[in-house]
């Protein structure tokens, strides 16, 4: 829960993104391979470039 509502926070750096979404993505990996959610995985990971796009639309904004 912690992780969660640390992520906005990532969005200030491109290096603590990529860390976050590491994580990000071991957490969901593991959710769908405990709960056996074929999909699940791949659906979140879809949304990461969208993370990374918008990280960068910021930075150029400051």
């Amino acid at each position: 829960m912690l992780f969660e509502l640390l992520f906005p926070l990532a969005l200030l750096s491109r290096q603590a993104l990529v860390v976050g979404l590491c994580f990000g993505a071991l957490f969901h990996f593991v959710n769908a391979c405990l709960f056996g959610l074929n999909r699940f995985f791949w659906f979140w990971l879809a949304a990461y470039p969208s993370l990374l796009w918008l990280q960068q639309r910021l930075g150029a904004g400051l």
